[in-house]
């Protein structure tokens, strides 16, 4: 049996995370898991959910990074841990810092200087940047979420494998009518019209704004936000008054949304693979995307006529009936397997 210890920053309802719930979800026989927190910050639900799992949560003592390196280092010496993967820049370099000499792995959830520089701006992002680096020198077992994720790490010399983000097909699936019916009255939908989703952080490589400006909706139709941060207000106010778009804040969950979505919409100017869009598209919702590397991955993975790619460099009108020409889409909901991607992690453990 491998002991493989997983370190994060925070245990919350976001996309690094969630791609662990996918992986622990179908895990392999072989392997054990335990998570390392770096915070506080833990959503009690993934506890309990990850105790189902038969995975125990531990926060690293500490006050600095430092401080919980050697805290890791410990509880991998007591618990005999063999592998340690990574998650994020401060999960890295406490993994590396740990000076330990088991295995270590990190999987790489963003494109690095496209995604650090929009976030902490020329100075600070670039201090991540190198930072993450020196974690790569320690961490020789490097994954990419995507193909556009390790062309970038191929970009900068550093060898990685590439294994694609899944989700768990038993949870994501399409609604019944009548399934619908009831989530949408919960959520007091109306019927009649379309719905659209986004689900995420209100953050400018987001790119949120750019949806309230450019998605056309018809009178009955509603646009729903899910999600938190700095541009929230900002965001409100540029379809203040209007009702068909509702902001509903940070969810535990957005499954039910996404079973009654028409549309899930993203306009980011950089990711990984994104997670909300596989999970809503695994629901059965079309995708409307920018022509980021990553969304065209998804493009190129999905059914026929069930993506929309569009430029968000100069603002557009995007209206569905013009973007979805063909209204006769099957979807095939097995595209992105979280068994699969579990299966190759496991994988790659084994052959450690």
């Amino acid at each position: 049996m491998i002991k493989v210890g997983v370190v994060v920053s925070a245990l919350e309802n976001r996309g690094p995370v969630n791609v662990i719930r996918a992986q622990f979800s179908c895990k392999h026989s072989d392997v054990s898991f335990f998570v390392f927190c770096l915070s506080n910050k833990i959503d009690k639900n993934i506890v309990d959910e990850f105790l189902e799992f038969g995975v125990k949560v531990i926060i690293l003592d500490g006050e600095s990074l430092i401080t919980k390196a050697y805290s890791l280092r410990q509880y991998i010496n007591k618990m005999g841990v063999n592998i340690i993967h990574s998650h994020g820049t401060p999960a890295d370099l406490c993994s590396a810092f740990s000076f330990s000499k088991v295995k270590k792995f990190t999987t790489v959830h963003n494109c690095l200087l496209a995604d650090f520089i929009p976030l902490f701006g020329p100075l600070k992002g670039g201090l991540v940047f190198i930072l993450q680096m020196i974690a790569f020198a320690f961490i020789k077992n490097r994954v990419a979420c995507s193909k556009s994720v390790g062309n970038v790490l191929d970009s900068w010399h550093i060898k990685n494998t590439v294994i694609s983000n899944g989700v768990n097909q038993k949870v994501y699936t399409s609604a019944s009518p009548e399934e619908k019916i009831l989530i949408k009255s919960k959520y007091h939908i109306k019927n009649s019209g379309l719905v659209y989703l986004y689900c995420g952080s209100f953050i400018r490589r987001k790119n949120v704004d750019f949806l309230l400006r450019s998605v056309q909706l018809n009178e009955n139709d509603v646009f729903i936000f899910v999600g938190d941060g700095p541009l929230l207000n900002e965001c409100k106010k540029i379809v203040l008054n209007d009702a068909r778009y509702v902001f509903l804040g940070q969810l535990d969950s957005c499954l039910d949304l996404y079973k009654v979505a028409d549309y899930f919409a993203s306009a980011s100017f950089s990711e990984g693979l994104p997670l909300a869009v596989m999970e809503a598209y695994s629901c059965g919702a079309k995708l409307i995307l920018s022509d980021i590397p990553p969304h065209k991955e998804i493009l190129e993975m999905a059914s026929k006529g069930s993506v929309a790619i569009f430029s968000n460099d100069v603002l557009i009108k995007l209206n569905v009936s013009n973007l979805f020409l063909d209204n006769h889409v099957v979807l095939n909901s097995c595209v992105f397997s979280a068994a699969e991607m579990s299966k190759k992690y496991s994988d790659l453990y084994l052959r450690a």
